[in-house]
């Protein structure tokens, strides 16, 4: 290979910071433009090749950023795992691939990948593009460094200061302490460890024996991750008690206060009670203050899990919703949810200064020093669950920086505003019925009863029928397995579209402008979502939950 075709990394730039005398010194857009004979090129060669690079920066561009937002094309190019397995060549093999061929494989990752920030992307409580949050993950890959010290990462170890206080000044925890952790699973996880660790600290040392029988609990609509954690950390999934919820899927105060007092009559420890601001699937929102005032009567860590909802501190129209959050022992909240960064994006918060350290910490000399030349107060791995910590607040900083409080604000409170708009369509439109006559957030839970089912009486049969699917040839509507989505049209009429099963969209045409709702059978209940505000829908069970995911 010719020397001009790479940047050639030499014993003298490692040691000297001066190039040698294997190559010349280049700008960065000299590098960025050096042309590299990809077919030849070995992938494991220690030259750093950038046309390579610069190509699938351009595949990025056109075929995600462009093509992979237009409304006029696919979400997915669909293929079932068999087939999918055979069309792409995954197999990892003893001798190097040519960057052409790597690059197909780039091209073809993309073209069977879902568009999660195309407008039509109706699943979890993610999607969207934002083009400084997607900068700032690119930012973080290039840097490459872990979270765990300042003396590796500097800049981010200080913005991850920032941003954590700026939310725990959100939250009411201004004297608390956090930390970004790999999704609301683990910093619910943490709560729980923390919760144990706070009543019984002894558990750091000898573990569980001879300490009594421990409890969480957490409303009947609360997240799987509590009792997962509860089986991880060594309480056991029967030692989660779950909490009647009221018909809005909040949990009952009352209810809650008379399981504290049967537990702890039993001879139970309640260590901690989980509150939902945000339900996964109805959007329901805890009441925090009664909750708030229960626990600490019984002397309990309340932990408040906002991962959902928690973006409505943000909004001071909104912000009502979590009334009492202050209150809590500590918090789960979810950025790359509401508020549209990148996955993955979520923190863990606490009031209890130094808990985190207390638990988590155990002194690794070889990593964490105290006679460091800085102040080693900003070495922050120690009190995580996680020795290497990938980056996550680069990606928010620069999302929030850009935006501002108030624009993520405003974009919280319109998409509130879709989703009431969307009930209150369906309350005017044959066929649909709603769970929630208001929604609690932004889910807007609902069913779509086909012609064939209405003004029948209810029986369990009915309820079977409504939700029955029979694996694609015919559901409970009579509908074929080539599924027709529809526009909701201002006058209550139905538009409806050409859609594939297994191939996605087609020609979905312009959006109107009242805010392109869109809708698309799946079995016999409808998914349904604004895409011009970024609604997420997805089905649970034979019901179906849609949900406006902002900023998306």
């Amino acid at each position: 290979m010719e020397q001009n075709c790479c940047y050639h990394i030499t014993k003298d730039i490692l040691v000297n910071g001066t190039p040698g005398p294997a190559t010349t010194a280049r700008s960065s857009d000299d590098l960025y433009d050096m042309s590299c004979d990809a077919q030849s090129h070995d992938a494991a060669s220690p030259n750093v090749c950038f046309r390579f690079l610069k190509e699938v920066v351009a595949l990025l561009v056109k075929e995600v950023l462009k093509d992979g937002t237009d409304v006029n094309k696919k979400v997915v190019e669909f293929r079932h795992p068999d087939e999918l397995m055979r069309i792409l060549d995954l197999e990892l093999i003893s001798e190097p691939t040519s960057n052409s061929e790597l690059l197909q494989l780039c091209q073809q990752i993309v073209k069977y990948s879902v568009k999660t920030g195309h407008p039509h992307f109706f699943n979890q409580l993610y999607g969207g593009l934002d083009e400084h949050g997607l900068a700032g993950a690119w930012m973080t890959e290039a840097l490459n460094t872990s979270q765990y010290t300042f003396e590796v990462a500097p800049v981010f170890t200080l913005m991850e200061k920032v941003v954590l206080d700026k939310m725990q000044q959100l939250i009411g925890f201004p004297e608390g302490d956090a930390i970004f952790c790999p999704g609301g699973s683990i910093a619910n996880m943490y709560a729980i460890n923390l919760a144990r660790f706070h009543c019984f600290p002894e558990v750091k040392r000898k573990g569980m024996n001879g300490l009594p029988r421990m409890c969480i609990l957490t409303s009947e609509k609360g997240h799987y991750s509590l009792t997962k954690g509860a089986a991880l950390l060594g309480l056991g999934e029967d030692n989660v008690v779950k909490v009647t919820t009221d018909a809005a899927g909040r949990m009952r105060a009352d209810a809650l206060d008379s399981e504290l007092t049967r537990l702890k009559s039993q001879g139970l420890v309640p260590v901690m009670v989980n509150a939902t601001s945000g339900t996964t699937v109805m959007g329901s929102y805890d009441p925090l203050q009664p909750i708030a005032t229960i626990c600490e009567r019984h002397g309990v860590w309340l932990h408040v899990d906002a991962a959902w909802g928690g973006s409505v501190l943000l909004s001071d129209k909104l912000r009502y919703k979590v009334k009492g959050i202050e209150r809590a022992d500590s918090v789960t909240w979810n950025p790359h949810k509401m508020m549209g960064a990148p996955l993955q994006c979520s923190a863990f918060f606490t009031r209890h200064k130094n808990l985190m350290t207390e638990s988590h910490s155990t002194n690794a000399v070889y990593l964490f020093q105290q006679d460091k030349f800085y102040d080693v107060s900003y070495d922050t791995g120690d009190k995580s669950f996680q020795c290497g910590r990938k980056v996550d607040v680069l990606k928010l900083w620069l999302m929030w920086k850009a935006k501002g409080t108030n624009c993520f604000a405003s974009e919280i409170e319109s998409a509130f505003d879709c989703a009431q708009y969307l009930a209150n369509k369906m309350k005017v439109t044959e066929g649909f019925r709603l769970l929630l006559e208001e929604p609690e957030c932004t889910n807007v839970c609902f069913w779509f009863i086909p012609p064939s089912l209405r003004n029948q009486p209810e029986t369990k049969e009915w309820w079977t029928k409504l939700g029955q699917d029979d694996g694609g040839r015919n559901d409970a509507c009579g509908l074929p397995a080539r599924r027709r989505p529809c526009q909701l049209l201002p006058d209550g009429g139905v538009q409806h579209q050409l859609y594939d099963r297994e191939h996605g969209l087609r020609g979905a045409g312009d959006r109107p402008p009242w805010a392109g709702l869109v809708a698309s059978l799946s079995g016999a209940g409808l998914v349904a979502s604004l895409s011009g505000a970024g609604l997420v829908a997805s089905l649970f069970g034979a019901g179906l939950v849609a949900s406006l995911s902002g900023g998306s």
